[in-house]
């Protein structure tokens, strides 16, 4: 949660000059913006309490075209890219991803790629992604 406590500080100071503006008048209008309020930090709890239970999460980074998906796990974490454009995430094969990952992931492939799977899901516009393994360097970044 203390990640999330500027921008629930933000939103409260959004929120209390807006009912500092509609003083006179519109609570319809107030009451809407509270509820809006209300449900964007419930979100964001929720969103921070799934974290907790599971022991790791995922983000997705990138542009129009491509990006990376960022697998979490405590303090640990590792890269796989994607192309929006092939609606394909790239996966190392197994002797790339024995050979590029980090010490703790390297025997945990499987369980690590259907995490993300699940995770990642369906998508909503488009195709749905398919999952492609690859040695070429240009789909499989490096990891730090």
């Amino acid at each position: 949660m203390s990640s999330y406590l500027p921008m629930v500080w933000f939103l409260l100071g959004i929120f209390g000059f807006l009912i500092y503006l509609f003083k006179g008048g519109n609570e319809i209008v107030v009451s809407c913006l509270v509820i809006m309020g209300i449900i964007i930090v419930a979100a964001l709890v929720r969103q921070q309490s799934v974290r907790k239970k599971r022991d790791f999460y995922i983000d997705k980074s990138g542009g129009a075209e491509d990006g990376f998906i960022v697998y979490h796990e405590g303090e640990k974490s590792l890269k796989v890219y994607f192309d929006r454009a092939q609606d394909t995430i790239y996966v190392p094969s197994d002797a790339k991803w024995k050979e590029i990952m980090p010490e703790w992931a390297k025997e945990r492939k499987h369980e690590i790629v259907d995490r993300i799977k699940k995770q990642i899901g369906t998508r909503l516009i488009g195709k749905s992604w398919r999952y492609e393994e690859t040695d070429r360097e240009e789909a499989v970044l490096p990891q730090s």
